[in-house]
């Protein structure tokens, strides 16, 4: 049996393909062995984390009660009368054309 070019170019197209299904294969094998990887690191992290959290709660429980108390006399100190500022209407729409000429040029 002789070969022709033919031929020739038929059985490289199949090692070409059983080839890349053998790669195709091993990429798979190891994208899954990363994403073991992965999972595992995350969850020493966590732990890591939930560990070191449970260590700083009681300092942080402390300091956002101050930081509450200090923050809700900042809203004493706020003017809450009625009174309305007046709105330069010009400058509104000229900043509202701005606004909308931005948004235009960032979508395109």
């Amino acid at each position: 049996m002789s070969f022709n070019e033919r031929e020739a170019i038929k059985i490289r197209i199949q090692q070409i393909f059983l080839e890349r299904q053998s790669l195709q294969d091993e990429y798979k094998t190891l994208f899954s062995r990363l994403r073991e990887i992965d999972d595992h690191d995350l969850s020493k992290t966590y732990i890591q984390n939930e560990t070191e959290f449970k260590k700083t709660d009681l300092v942080d429980n402390v300091k956002n009660k101050k930081e509450t108390h200090k923050s809700s006399k900042q809203w004493e100190e706020i003017n809450l009368s009625n009174e309305e500022e007046e709105i330069d209407m010009e400058e509104y729409d000229k900043r509202l054309d701005e606004l909308q000429a931005f948004l235009e040029a960032e979508s395109e």
